[in-house]
């Protein structure tokens, strides 16, 4: 496992078992740190490789990935910025770290799961697919629209909300579910969980489940 800095990130890389594994991308929630994810994405698949981002965002000296106004309220010029950032660090990390063939994943958490979620949607081509665990929707601008994917097959996308969130108002993870579902012909996979805002072991189960299904 090895340690870095590219493109303002501290990140870890874990090699996967095979030059082509995939590559889980992991962006941890609201106050974490690249070491949250790590036994998540063993237990998903261990033989994938694993490149963990540290949010490079101090709210009250809690790490994010990209600034907010209140609970709940984004500072969207922010996002859009910070999820290109994200966007060229998956660029230089292949070619620094040679795992161009790999497909990528993004397994996102709370805030880690709303940056990919914008990556996915204003840097189409950055992520073959994504986990976003208690998403919601981070962009509503006119100005700041999404890719326009017409025809493409589009990455695959698992959304897990939980029932009982108290941060993630049902109607928004619907509406997030509905944004994602235009950006290609892949419909997402929805699924609700019998949980809060918190991670549970049906969270694990679901993800690798789905993973399994969808990249070989």
């Amino acid at each position: 496992m090895q340690t870095g800095e590219l493109n303002g990130y501290h990140y870890i890389y874990k090699p996967g078992q095979e030059p082509s594994s995939k590559i889980l991308l992991l962006l941890h929630g609201t106050g974490g740190s690249e070491l949250d994810l790590l036994g998540f994405a063993e237990a998903v698949d261990s033989s994938a490789g694993v490149i963990s981002l540290r949010g490079n965002v101090s709210e009250s000296g809690h790490a994010r990935f990209f600034r907010r106004l209140a609970e709940g309220v984004f500072d969207e010029e922010d996002v859009a910025r910070r999820s290109g950032d994200i966007a060229a660090f998956v660029r230089l990390a292949k070619e620094k770290h040679g795992f161009g063939d790999a497909e990528i994943i993004a397994v996102g958490f709370s805030n880690g799961a709303n940056v990919a979620s914008a990556v996915l949607a204003l840097h189409p081509g950055t992520l073959d697919g994504a986990i976003l665990m208690r998403a919601m929707v981070t962009v509503r601008s006119p100005g700041i629209r999404a890719a326009d994917l017409t025809g493409a097959a589009g990455p695959k996308v698992l959304l897990l909300s939980g029932k009982e969130d108290s941060l993630v108002p049902k109607e928004n993870a619907i509406e997030l579910g509905s944004i994602l579902s235009e950006l290609s012909s892949r419909p997402i996979a929805h699924v609700w969980l019998d949980a809060g805002h918190g991670l549970t072991g049906e969270d694990l189960a679901q993800a690798k489940e789905w993973l399994t299904l969808n990249f070989k």
